[in-house]
């Protein structure tokens, strides 16, 4: 279980933005924005990250994961071509923010806990983007699913049922992803008690590591999984229809699907969480489509292919056949 709270380094936009939304005089003449409010994370304030910086672990602090980094504050960090390999260095991202928002970490509470990042949208910078920057990125997405699919799976951690453990997804596997293979981003969010090991892993579980589950444990486990994605498939409708009530743009954010279950008494929880808001601006004519309506319908159809994954491997469990053996 995660502590309640979680630095994230950001810009003075985001932060404009939570002291917004948590500002009762700001929110009656914004109503529009209520319908959001149940995605995004209670915010606790900002403090300048030179109070913490020597301790903080930027990986783990930004998604209130479980996963730690061996990349420190200051550090040049590995970025990764369409296959998955190193091709270069650059500073880390979060070097160049002074600021960090205290928010509520969505984790807190759960165990066995799956955590994975959705970067939504075909743009990724807000109107304040020099040209330079806009064509960069907009180079970076053509050649990603942001541009094809307004999606990009930005990494996490997934507890496997099959072997009770964690396993990480980072940038090397999502960028290896394509129009052909993004669902595979989906069985890591949520897998069949049939996978011994997920897409994004490297060094897998060996053959004859099979778990030690009987039938109606491993039918239990898939339904389990089963009622998860549709869960999420019943949220993200709801995030949509919040996203286009506000009538603002929301470039580089994501949607966060978080699940496991509460430490308290086992039950499975699902949460989805709206986040990274240093971009969001007011809807500009001028501006391309921030894509982020598009990104979930396409997130959303890749957890549709991954449900279906899901029934037909309970179809075989209803059957007498055991996972790793049917």
């Amino acid at each position: 279980m995660e502590s309640g709270s979680t630095r994230q380094p950001t810009n003075e936009g985001e932060i404009a933005w939570y002291e917004n939304i948590n500002d009762p005089e700001y929110m009656k003449d914004h109503p529009e924005l209520e319908s959001l409010m149940p995605f995004i994370p209670a915010y606790q304030g900002w403090v300048e990250r030179s109070s913490y910086v020597r301790s903080e672990t930027p990986a783990s602090s930004r998604r209130g994961s479980n996963v730690s980094s061996s990349h420190k504050l200051g550090d040049m960090v590995p970025t990764y071509g369409k296959d998955g390999q190193i091709v270069g260095y650059k500073p880390n991202g979060a070097d160049k923010y002074t600021k960090s928002i205290i928010i509520s970490n969505r984790t807190h509470g759960l165990r066995d806990v799956t955590v994975a990042d959705f970067k939504l949208g075909t743009r990724l910078y807000g109107p304040l983007a020099f040209p330079e920057k806009r064509a960069r990125q907009d180079a970076t997405t053509a050649q990603c699913t942001s541009g094809s699919k307004g999606v990009l799976y930005a990494g996490g951690t997934t507890w496997l049922p099959s072997r009770k453990c964690h396993v990480i997804s980072d940038d090397r596997f999502s960028r290896t992803l394509n129009d052909d293979t993004l669902a595979n981003a989906a069985a890591c969010v949520f897998p069949s008690i049939r996978d011994l090991a997920l897409p994004s892993e490297y060094d897998v579980a060996q053959e004859d590591e099979q778990p030690d589950l009987d039938l109606e444990e491993c039918r239990e486990k898939e339904q389990d999984m089963l009622n998860r994605t549709r869960t999420a498939l019943q949220l993200l409708p709801n995030l949509s229809e919040a996203i286009q009530t506000t009538g603002l743009d929301y470039p580089g954010t994501s949607a966060l699907i978080i699940h496991g279950k509460l430490v308290e008494d086992g039950t499975p929880k699902v949460r989805l969480a709206f986040v990274d808001f240093a971009h969001t601006h007011q809807h500009d004519e001028d501006m391309s489509p921030d894509g982020v309506l598009f990104g979930i319908e396409s997130t959303m159809g890749i957890f549709r292919e991954q449900e279906a994954v899901l029934e037909r491997s309970l179809a075989a469990l209803d059957d007498g056949r055991k996972p790793w053996n049917a």
